[in-house]
């Protein structure tokens, strides 16, 4: 099965409708997941583990609107954090927006995701999954 939710730089065969943009309804609720990875763990490692969480996501849910997942670039911008800041361990951020918040969690008790979300745990430390609601948006 080809998964569908990697970079285009590992130079895997990806389909193209992972790179649009993504609509997000308004009455969307937001999942944040950050996701520390373990000591000498790199994301190039986990990549594929992330794929897999997302396929089986994105093609068995229909509460599921749309995902992303961010590497964490190594920046902390001066301009707008306030307080004294360390640096941070590495980390990628899987984002989600799902229908509410119910369904979403009904999605960790769908086995097979289950299965891959826990195949995924192995490479990481801690993870957080917060929720937010959709407040505002626009676009240029």
């Amino acid at each position: 099965m080809e998964n569908d939710c990697r970079r285009a730089s590992t130079g895997l065969q990806s389909s193209n409708i992972m790179f649009q943009p993504i609509t997000i309804p308004y009455e969307s609720v937001m999942l944040l997941n950050e996701c520390r990875l373990k000591p000498n763990v790199k994301f190039d490692d986990v990549e594929l583990a992330i794929a897999e969480v997302c396929s089986k996501t994105k093609d068995t849910q229909d509460g599921f609107i749309a995902g992303q997942v961010f590497s964490y670039a190594g920046f902390i911008s001066p301009e707008g954090s306030i307080g004294e800041h360390e640096s941070e361990t590495p980390h990628f951020l899987l984002v989600t927006y799902w229908k509410d918040f119910d369904t979403h969690e009904e999605s960790h008790q769908y086995p097979p995701i289950e299965e891959a979300f826990g195949e995924l745990l192995t490479f990481l430390s801690s993870t957080k999954e917060l929720g937010y609601n959709l407040e505002w948006q626009g676009e240029k």
